[in-house]
């Protein structure tokens, strides 16, 4: 991300916090999410809170990354939800069958089946590759890790079909974060000194690896489906930044409706 003046920290925390609470009040409901029914509704829309009930494994945010490149979200849900019903852990989709993962995977990623037409064509309008990477890793992962996903990027990135940004997802270290998005981390000490914040207190106020992996996805939403190029974020006169991760993480709408613009950066995904 681009601007054109250096960043006060009382700044990049207040930018952190408005963005991360509007994230909370307004993403979609997904079962990589952790979330429960009804999916695809804002969580403002269901007074949820931003707490998802279900913890989420390493293997089905792995399923969901594969899941959604290159393919609408509100296609993958019911494939996502099919494939976890059907291949539940690494060892079930390992000893699969790879005609049943290919049955599985039938019609996502295929704009014909998308869009309703089931087209007798040759051949089948299926897209099967992403599926075989998926299954090919599993296998790897019992070879070589014993069934258990490595929690560091470089043994990541030696499962087939894992790459930088899908390995960056699945860690929770901070300095694994892919260069294009670790320009929005910034040091802990600089920030701790210049709020006068007790480190062990800091946590709140820092973009953790896993809350930037989604703001990135947010970023190149906007982007990609509105055409915005350009995001304008203040908090309003005289907020202070608050140190509690249960305050910090909340705004509702119309409290994100009353934010001031007053500071502007480029998004260049």
């Amino acid at each position: 991300m681009k601007h054109d003046h250096a960043w006060k920290a009382t700044e990049v925390a207040g930018i952190s916090a408005a963005l991360l609470k509007w994230y909370d009040a307004n993403r979609r409901c997904l079962p990589w999410r952790g979330d429960s029914l009804p999916y695809l509704v804002r969580v403002h829309e269901r007074d949820a809170g931003y707490n998802a009930p279900n913890v989420v494994t390493p293997y089905a945010t792995w399923v969901s990354e594969i899941m959604c490149q290159q393919t609408r979200v509100d296609t993958v849900v019911t494939y996502y939800t099919k494939w976890m019903d059907t291949f539940p852990t690494i060892q079930s989709l390992a000893n699969a069958d790879p005609d049943q993962v290919n049955a599985v995977w039938a019609g996502l990623g295929c704009v014909l089946h998308e869009h309703g037409l089931n087209l007798d064509i040759d051949p089948p309008c299926r897209y099967y590759r992403r599926a075989r990477m998926l299954h090919q890793g599993a296998q790897f992962v019992m070879e070589k890790f014993n069934g258990d996903m490595p929690r560091d990027v470089d043994s990541l990135k030696t499962i087939p079909g894992i790459g930088p940004y899908t390995a960056g997802r699945l860690v929770e270290e901070s300095d694994t974060i892919p260069d294009y998005s670790s320009r929005m981390v910034w040091a802990k000490a600089d920030i701790s000194n210049a709020l006068n914040v007790p480190p062990d207190q800091l946590e709140a106020l820092i973009v953790h690896r896993q809350d930037l992996g989604e703001l990135v996805h947010v970023f190149s939403h906007v982007k990609h489906h509105m055409g915005v190029e350009e995001v304008q974020v203040a908090l309003p006169d005289g907020a202070s930044v608050p140190v509690e991760s249960s305050t910090m993480r909340w705004m509702t709408c119309n409290d994100m409706a009353e934010v001031k613009p007053a500071m502007m950066y480029n998004i260049v995904g």
